[in-house]
């Protein structure tokens, strides 16, 4: 038996979604950089996956303004 989570509400399981963060593989990032994508490396795109994780602004963390 697998244990899955499933979503019961307006939605479904599509609920669950936005709850999920994983950073692509760096070789995939260089690999976009090397086939002209500037500003694509992972050493360019390393400081926003920073960012995105030590998120501390206050309207995010509440149901602020969209």
């Amino acid at each position: 038996q697998v244990i899955w989570p499933s979503g019961k509400g307006l939605g479904g399981s599509s609920l669950l979604n936005a709850m999920l963060y994983v950073r692509g593989n760096h070789k995939d990032y260089d690999n976009w950089a090397a086939q002209g994508a500037e500003g694509w490396s992972f050493k360019d795109v390393f400081p926003y996956f920073l960012k995105l994780e030590d998120n501390r602004n206050v309207e995010f963390l509440t149901n602020g303004k969209m």
